[in-house]
C-alpha cells in the first residue's frame, strides 16, 4: 500500500494484523455501546415495561384498565376521545402495582387511537403505547414498536373476550342466586 501505515514509501501492510486490530477496536466499541444502553438507557427496565404493558403481563393493571375503560370503549369509535382514555389509564396506573414503577417508565405509557373504520367501537381503535427514546431506539426500533402495538391489539381483543365472559358469568351467577331465594 502506497504510504503504508505510518510509512512514507512503498511498504507492505500486514493485513492479518490490521484486521485483528480493527476487530479488537470494534469489539471494544460494541461493548461500550451495549454497556451504555444497558446501564444509562436502563434497557432491562424498559424491556420489562414493554412486557408488562404492551404484552399485558401486569395482571392487576390489565384487570383494572379493562374494568375502568369498558364503558368508554363500548361507545362508537367516533365518540371515543383520547383525553378521556388518558385519564382512565392514569387511574389504572395509580391504582395498581404499576404505581411502584419509576416515574420515567410511567410517563412513557400512553394511549394511541387508530383511525376508525365504519362500524368500529372504541375497543377496535384503542391501543396502549410505550414511548421509546434514544439510545433505546437502537434496540427497540420503530418497526419493533409497531409490532408490539399489533401484538398488544391482538392480546387486548382476547382479554376483552375474557373480560366479557367473566362479567356475563358474574351476572348469571347473581341472577341464579337471586332466583334461589
Amino acid at each position: 500500500v502506497e504510504g503504508g501505515i505510518g510509512g512514507t514509501g512503498w511498504e507492505e501492510v500486514d493485513m492479518n494484523r490490521l484486521e485483528k486490530e480493527v476487530t479488537k477496536a470494534r469489539k471494544k466499541i460494541d461493548e461500550a455501546v451495549v454497556d451504555s444502553i444497558r446501564d444509562d438507557g436502563e434497557l432491562m427496565q424498559h424491556l420489562g415495561a414493554l412486557k408488562k404493558f404492551m404484552l399485558l403481563g401486569q395482571g392487576d393493571f390489565v384487570s383494572a384498565l379493562l374494568d375502568l375503560v369498558g364503558t368508554e370503549l363500548s361507545k362508537r369509535a367516533d365518540y371515543v376521545y383520547r383525553h378521556n382514555l388518558v385519564g382512565v389509564l392514569d387511574t389504572a396506573l395509580r391504582g395498581t402495582n404499576a404505581r411502584y414503577m419509576t416515574k420515567d417508565v410511567l410517563e412513557r405509557v400512553g394511549v394511541k387511537l387508530y383511525d376508525p373504520a365504519p362500524g368500529d367501537s372504541g375497543w377496535d381503535i384503542f391501543s396502549l403505547d410505550y414511548h421509546i427514546s434514544d439510545p433505546l431506539t437502537a434496540i427497540v426500533t420503530e418497526e419493533a414498536s409497531g409490532k408490539y402495538r399489533r401484538i398488544f391489539h391482538l392480546l387486548w381483543r382476547l382479554k376483552r373476550i375474557e373480560w366479557g365472559l367473566n362479567n356475563t358469568w358474574r351476572r348469571a351467577t347473581s341472577v341464579n342466586h337471586a332466583m334461589r331465594r
